[in-house]
């Protein structure tokens, strides 16, 4: 089951985002979509105007509505792939994501990019 819902979100740099939180029951999101949707907030919370540094963890976190361990596992496939660009800080393994060039243009031309990154494509 999916709910969408608008949130609000602060960044560390008091910035208000507001974007559109999918919440999704735990059963029945795979890794694939995890993926997805970390690179479309990333993607989302950027042309919103996002800190230098990129998103703040905290505000990922609180959109997607997953455990940590969910999120920091997709994050660290997205920078694997060079999709996003982690900054790193002692007790977490990351603080900052900013989504790549490569990243955006995986959003933004999901057919192209389908066969290298298929998770971008919804599965029905």
């Amino acid at each position: 089951m999916t709910t969408d819902t608008q949130r609000k979100s602060r960044g560390h740099n008091g910035t208000l985002y507001t974007v559109a939180a999918v919440f999704y029951c735990m059963a029945s999101i795979t890794r694939e979509e995890v993926r997805r949707r970390i690179l479309e907030i990333l993607y989302k919370l950027t042309k919103e105007g996002s800190s230098v540094y990129g998103v703040y963890r905290s505000a990922v976190q609180e959109v997607l509505g997953l455990s940590e361990r969910d999120m920091d596992e997709g994050m660290m496939y997205l920078e694997r792939n060079n999709l996003v660009r982690l900054t790193e800080a002692p007790g977490v393994p990351w603080l900052w994501a900013r989504i790549t060039v490569l990243g955006k243009d995986a959003i933004e031309n999901k057919e192209r990019y389908a066969v290298r990154f298929p998770f971008m494509l919804r599965r029905t």
